[in-house]
């Protein structure tokens, strides 16, 4: 049959065969999982750059948020500040017309009118002409 030596050749053979064809394997999955880990590390650096585009987007609605309370707090401020001088306007206003008419028509002239209530001569001779105009639209009483 065969010599000690054929079989020695022969099993070397096999042995060499089969660390040939277990090493081709193992290459084989190894570039398989190595391949496998490529693309989970991209799935991963999207996800990551996916985070943070979001995280950024937080962080401009979060901005956005409070500048937009501020400005709330802020127009609510001169909101009450603009009604308290559009209140303290109204109430002088009138006052104002009525004593600058009452006095022209006391016969007093309009330097003098200007001089007692702090207002220019123009500014007297505007409201006066503003009253004239007032009574001439004004609906006639029956």
């Amino acid at each position: 049959m065969f010599s000690d030596q054929q079989i020695l050749t022969l099993a070397a053979a096999a042995l060499s065969t089969t660390t040939f064809i277990y090493a081709v394997t193992v290459r084989r999955r190894s570039r398989r999982h190595a391949s496998l880990l490529a693309q989970q590390e991209e799935e991963l650096q999207s996800l990551k750059a996916e985070l943070a585009e979001k995280e950024e987007g937080r962080e401009q609605d979060l901005k956005f948020k409070n500048s937009l309370k501020q400005a709330e707090v802020t127009t609510g401020l001169q909101q009450t500040r603009i009604s308290f001088h559009n209140e303290t306007s109204k109430s002088k206003a009138p006052e104002r017309y009525a004593y600058v008419l009452s006095m022209f028509r006391s016969g007093i002239p309009t330097e003098e009118i200007s001089a007692a209530l702090g207002m220019s001569s123009h500014e007297i001779t505007q409201l006066l002409k503003l009253s004239a105009l007032a009574k001439k639209t004004e609906p006639a009483a029956d």
